[in-house]
C-alpha cells in the first residue's frame, strides 16, 4: 500500500503547529494594547509555547523580539506609530 512517509507527516505537522502560532501572534498584534499589557500576553504566549515544546523561531527571532521588548520599555510610543 502506497502511503504518504513519516518525513511527510512530520513536517507537515510542523507547517501546522507552524500556523497556529503565527495566528496566536497575529491575533496579538491586531489588539490595541499598551506596553505592559503586550509583556503580559507576550508571556503568556511564551508559557504556552513552552508548555506545548514549541520554540517558533532561531535565534534571530529571538534577538528581533528581545530588541522589540528592549524599545517598548524605552519608549512606549513606538507601539503607536503606524508606518
Amino acid at each position: 500500500r502506497w502511503g504518504v512517509s513519516w518525513e511527510v507527516q512530520y513536517y507537515w505537522k510542523i507547517i501546522l503547529k507552524l500556523k497556529q502560532v503565527q495566528k496566536k501572534i497575529g491575533t496579538l498584534l491586531e489588539k490595541k494594547l499598551g506596553p505592559q499589557e503586550y509583556l503580559k500576553e507576550i508571556r503568556k504566549l511564551d508559557d504556552e509555547f513552552i508548555q506545548k515544546n514549541l520554540s517558533p523561531g532561531g535565534s534571530a527571532d529571538m534577538l528581533a523580539l528581545t530588541y522589540f521588548i528592549y524599545s517598548l520599555e524605552e519608549d512606549p510610543w513606538l507601539i503607536a506609530v503606524k508606518p
